[in-house]
């Protein structure tokens, strides 16, 4: 089986929660961190061991050897960069919340089947598309835990 290769979209500290498990499982590679300022994101590399860093969000989302799109940056940030990413072919698991407002998490959506994309956000839930709330369809361990 051929691992799917990830990249991160910032430094955030909540890295340190996917990093780990990304390291042990043979399906899951760490590629490559993307940070706006290039210097903290090679700090950041050589203390995490990631081989690659690009110094925009954008040119992450460049990468061919990029196949997963983790997207822990500022909640405000969540629906655009899940869009982008989505839109340069990536997959993306993007922490919660994923949008601040339905409207946020609506694209332009011309032609397509609602049900052609599925997300995953945080850990969950999945969800069909972004104007539905989480909860809805979270796992019912998930719901009496709360």
């Amino acid at each position: 089986m051929t691992p799917l290769r990830w990249g991160i979209l910032g430094t955030a500290r909540i890295n340190r929660m996917l990093i780990p498990p990304l390291r042990v499982s043979p399906g899951n590679r760490l590629v490559a961190v993307a940070s706006r300022e290039l210097a903290k994101g090679e700090a950041y590399a050589r203390e995490w061991e990631i081989g690659r860093v690009h110094s925009s969000y954008e040119a992450l989302l460049a990468d061919p050897e990029i196949d997963v799109v983790y997207i822990p940056l500022p909640n405000h940030l969540h629906a655009e960069w899940t869009i982008k990413a989505a839109r340069a072919g990536k997959h993306v698991l993007c922490e919660k919340p994923l949008t601040r407002t339905a409207e946020e998490g609506q694209p332009e959506r011309e032609g397509k089947n609602p049900r052609d994309d599925l997300l995953r956000c945080g850990r969950r839930s999945v969800c069909p598309r972004p104007k539905y709330h989480p909860r809805r369809f979270a796992h019912p361990q998930v719901e009496r835990a709360e």
